[in-house]
């Protein structure tokens, strides 16, 4: 496909940006909690917290990575594809944790998707879809983390505003 050379491709951490903007607007066609996790998910913790760390960053090469992975349950998998408009290919036979993938090709042009003339796209080969990854848990995690109860959430920036000052 030639012709895509002519797009921009977003970058990972944009395209997780706007596929979160469509689930969030779709939220209720969920069962449960869909949950950001992986390399984007780590970027959107230090874009959030940027102004507390300064230039103080990690490399970018540790915080990210192309795929977008998400945290569901396998009976969401279809609202999450009819949401972002893809078809799903579910892993039935599969190594858990992965449920599901889906290829970022919108379901009614057959093109890889846009949003203003931008392409969901793996960065460095613009005419190959980027791919969204459905997992049932984050790696170190149990099933059972997941289920009937939260998780704390500990906010490092509280943290560091609590700590006793040395001179």
């Amino acid at each position: 496909m030639v012709f895509l050379c002519l797009f921009k491709t977003l970058f990972p951490y944009e395209q997780m940006y706007l596929l979160n903007q469509q689930l969030i607007c779709n939220a209720d066609q969920f069962k449960h909690a869909v949950i950001t996790v992986g390399g984007q998910a780590v970027q959107y913790w230090i874009s959030y917290y940027h102004a507390q760390y300064g230039d103080r960053l990690p490399d970018e090469r540790l915080t990210t990575s192309v795929d977008c992975d998400y945290s569901a349950r396998k009976d969401d998998i279809a609202a999450i594809a009819k949401t972002l408009n893809v078809k799903t290919w579910e892993n039935k036979d599969g190594q858990p944790p992965s449920l599901a993938q889906f290829m970022l090709i919108d379901q009614d042009t057959h093109d890889i998707k846009r949003d203003d003339g931008r392409l969901f796209a793996v960065p460095d080969a613009p005419d190959e879809p980027n791919v969204v990854d459905i997992i049932d848990r984050p790696g170190g995690f149990d099933r059972s983390d997941f289920q009937g109860k939260a998780l704390p959430v500990y906010r490092p920036v509280l943290c560091r505003s609590n700590r006793p000052r040395h001179a």
